[in-house]
Order: structure tokens, then C-alpha cells, then sequence
């Protein structure tokens, strides 16, 4: 089965932003492996973007999965539960995804130091990141389920 152009749009939204997401979860590749079910090798080709161990869509939401537990874990409030919606949202122009992903990938490499929430909480409002990821993507109490919700409805709804 061909996988469809918005298919390959999502893995590669995810994809893009693995080692970023990982990062600011505050796991080493092992745990993040461990997390997914995969090998730590597996994650480590996919954040190198490596042909050779391409993402499908059954590893796409074994992922998705896996965030979705820990962000609701963490709550609605948490800089990683707001970042992690908004990189899986792709409710955004290419120009705004290509900016965000930069600043995001910034708090990345921030929280990989160990900065607190707070700190990348501060920072990413300082980047410009937090209003609109606050304004967009904060849709009520508990909105993890709707988000992944939301992700699956357009998937299956793509595939009429």
C-alpha cells in the first residue's frame, strides 16, 4: 500500500522534530527508545533521517502514543506538553513551521543542558514561541485526547 502525501507530511513533521521533542522530554535515546518499543539505534537513524530505517506510520503512532501518555502525565500547563502539540498539530503555514522549528529545536538543545521548565517556559516566550502555541493550541482542560484525536480524525479522513 502506497502511503499518501499528507502521510509522509506527518512523519516527516515528527521526524523532523525527533531529537528536539526527545530532548525536551528530557530523555537519552535509550529511555526514548524504550519509550517507543524501538531500538535505541532505530531512534538514533530516525533522528539522522537515515534512508536505510525509514519512519512508517505504524512507528508514527507508536510515537504519538507514547508523547500522548506523557503529556497527559505532565499536563495541560507543561512547556513539553504545549511544544509537543503544537509540532504534532501541523496547523501552521510552511514559513511559521520553518521559524517555530528553529526556536523549538533552540529549546531543545536548552532543556538537553538541563534547564528547568521554567527556564524553557521563559525562553520560549522570549523566542516568541509561547503566544502563539498558548493561543492556538490550548483548546480547554485536558486537550491531549482532543489532539490526538483530532490527528487521527484527519488521518483516517485522508484516507477516504
Amino acid at each position: 500500500m502506497a502511503i499518501s502525501e499528507n502521510d509522509k507530511a506527518m512523519i516527516k513533521r515528527l521526524q523532523d522534530n525527533l531529537s528536539t521533542i526527545r530532548n525536551l522530554g528530557g530523555w537519552s535515546i535509550r529511555e526514548f527508545a524504550d519509550m517507543c518499543n524501538v531500538s535505541p539505534q532505530t531512534i538514533s537513524n530516525w533522528e539522522a533521517k537515515d534512508s536505510s530505517n525509514p519512519m512508517y506510520m505504524g512507528n508514527y503512532w507508536m510515537i504519538v502514543a507514547a508523547l500522548g501518555a506523557e503529556m497527559t502525565k505532565r499536563g495541560d500547563d507543561d512547556v513539553f506538553t504545549k511544544l509537543v502539540t503544537y509540532i504534532l498539530s501541523g496547523e501552521d503555514n510552511e514559513k511559521s513551521y520553518e521559524e517555530n522549528t528553529k526556536k523549538i529545536a533552540t529549546l531543545g538543545q536548552t532543556a538537553k543542558g538541563g534547564a528547568s521548565s521554567e527556564v524553557i517556559g521563559a525562553l520560549a516566550a522570549t523566542l516568541g514561541v509561547a503566544v502563539p502555541i498558548v493561543g492556538s493550541i490550548l483548546i480547554g482542560k485536558s486537550h491531549i485526547p482532543q489532539v490526538i484525536g483530532g490527528l487521527l480524525v484527519s488521518y483516517f479522513a485522508s484516507k477516504k
